[in-house]
């Protein structure tokens, strides 16, 4: 399968982006699948300015390779032309974790957390020592809003 893609990959290479897409999709409909396949037709959809098509098919590769480092700087360069870089915050760190030592990716991280400065707030209080729920709530709405824990004895 990787050799197909390669092929895939020479067409885009050669400037023949319709071929190229052609047989990428071709082989989608044999059955193929791989997050390097779904990235490619990703970045030809990117390349044609139709960034939420290109959103769902960097999707489909990070379901596929959630590490994958191409898909996840794709995906978070398309959100950033829909104005929606803070939507990637979560994958960017990731990938941070991941590949600690990238430039590109902390640029883009950075990028995406001065973007989140201006994003909802929302707070959690909670009462001292019931905190063994917190983490996984605190983590899910904090890709979309600043979420600040708050501890209190009173039970009001």
């Amino acid at each position: 399968q990787g050799d197909k893609i390669k092929r895939g990959e020479v067409l885009f290479a050669q400037g023949k982006t319709r071929e190229a897409e052609e047989f990428f999709l071709s082989l989608l409909r044999t059955g193929a699948r791989s997050a390097e396949l779904y990235n490619d037709l990703a970045v030809i959809r990117f390349q044609n300015l139709d960034f939420a098509g290109a959103i769902e098919y960097f999707s489909l590769a990070l379901e596929l390779d959630p590490g994958h480092r191409d898909a996840l700087l794709n995906c978070s360069a398309a959100l950033k032309h829909l104005d929606k870089l803070q939507d990637a915050l979560t994958l960017l760190e990731k990938a941070a974790k991941e590949y600690p030592e990238d430039r590109e990716v902390k640029s883009l991280l950075q990028e995406a957390r001065s973007h989140s400065i201006g994003k909802c707030k929302m707070a959690v209080m909670c009462l001292p020592g019931l905190t063994s729920f917190l983490g996984d709530i605190v983590d899910f709405f904090n890709g979309k809003y600043q979420v600040p824990t708050c501890f209190s004895s009173n039970r009001q």
